[in-house]
């Protein structure tokens, strides 16, 4: 499974409430799918998933707002 799948599942199944997105390109947190608490939540999983560390500081919530 790639990359994409994976966010895509982790989001529809952990932070949407009863639904599922419509594409890749959905907005999560400017669209009001997700709060911020939730955004949060998909960046810890992104660093445990993908080994990676995303600094807070250089991002924006706006750059996780979409799977794409």
């Amino acid at each position: 499974m790639d990359a994409r799948a994976d966010i895509r599942r982790y989001i529809e199944e952990n932070l949407l409430t009863g639904g599922t997105l419509k594409d890749d390109q959905e907005l999560l947190f400017t669209g009001g799918a997700v709060d911020s608490l939730g955004v949060l939540d998909l960046i810890s999983f992104l660093e445990s998933k993908f080994a990676i560390f995303i600094d807070l500081k250089t991002h924006r919530l706006k750059d996780f707002d979409t799977v794409d």
